[in-house]
């Protein structure tokens, strides 16, 4: 009996060693990756949030491709990382078309275009669509459906007013399918504006399908939030006294395949009764392992 008793006690002190080993394997550790100019921060610590240029040489340096019926002839320009993902992007410019092409670096793929001077004074003298709104949804619908399934998405939606050199506007409205992964937004999104004349003028779907086959993702907030707090206080408690707010996060991939998730902050900060208004973003790593 004593026996049993004691082969028992020792399997329940491993199981608990055990659930403490796991325990302490779990981090969240939070890094600063972008900041608002305003000298209070002086350096990111994690750059690549918010797109890191470099030269690809093994990037083809010319490149022919046809899109919606219409061939386009580029060259290449730059790589740089996708912001908000792991994604490398090559891209591509053709001049004649005053468009910019993008591809992803590893295999090639296109995802996605951008008509950088469309947004002409000949341009703004095109009438624009009739009901543009809901012209310009139903197009964008249309669009995203080739690469996504629309119904899995959230879309956020917007509009804009883009100033001509003549004094006139052109109305921009903005698409974002937006994948959610247990609660969290995810960087799994496409990116879609239409004039209001019923062209596309930006298409991005880099990241379409990052979370694919990655259900069993667990995100603790107590220890996230802990990890922010930890992390502003380090920043800031030494020459101020702060309140913030975080006004949106993402759930994403570092070029090191680490799941993470972006932070964007609001802060108040207070020093010798002087108010003071700025911002941070924070990447937080997460290891469940």
């Amino acid at each position: 009996m004593r026996k049993t008793f004691f082969i028992c006690t020792l399997f329940i002190c491993f199981l608990f060693v055990a659930c403490s080993s796991e325990k302490q394997k779990v981090s969240y550790d939070s890094f600063i990756s972008d900041m608002t100019n305003d000298g209070v921060i002086q350096k990111a610590e994690k750059e690549w949030w918010i797109g890191k240029y470099e030269f690809n040489n093994l990037a083809e340096q010319k490149k022919e491709i046809i899109i919606k019926n219409e061939n386009f002839k580029c060259d290449y320009l730059h790589t740089y990382l996708s912001k908000n993902s792991p994604i490398l992007l090559n891209v591509y410019r053709d001049i004649d078309k005053n468009a910019e092409l993008y591809f992803n670096a590893n295999n090639e793929e296109f995802v996605g275009v951008h008509f950088y001077e469309m947004l002409n004074d000949d341009y703004v003298k095109m009438a624009d669509k009739e009901n543009a709104d809901s012209y310009a949804f139903e197009t964008a619908k249309k669009i995203a459906s080739q690469y996504i399934d629309i119904d899995m998405y959230e879309i956020n939606i917007s509009e804009s007013l883009i100033p001509i050199s003549s004094g006139e506007n052109v109305t921009i409205y903005e698409y974002e399918f937006i994948r959610f992964l247990d609660g969290w937004p995810t960087s799994d999104r496409m990116y879609i504006s239409i004039t209001s004349k019923g062209d596309l003028r930006t298409l991005h779907v880099e990241n379409v399908g990052l979370f694919e086959g990655k259900q069993n993702i667990f995100i603790d907030s107590t220890i996230l939030n802990k990890s922010i707090e930890t992390k502003l206080n380090s920043i800031y408690s030494k020459n101020y006294s702060y309140s913030y707010e975080i006004i949106n996060q993402t759930l994403t991939f570092t070029p090191e395949e680490q799941l993470a998730i972006i932070s964007q902050i609001e802060l108040e900060l207070i020093k010798n009764g002087d108010k003071h208004n700025t911002g941070v973003v924070l990447t937080t790593i997460i290891n469940n392992q």
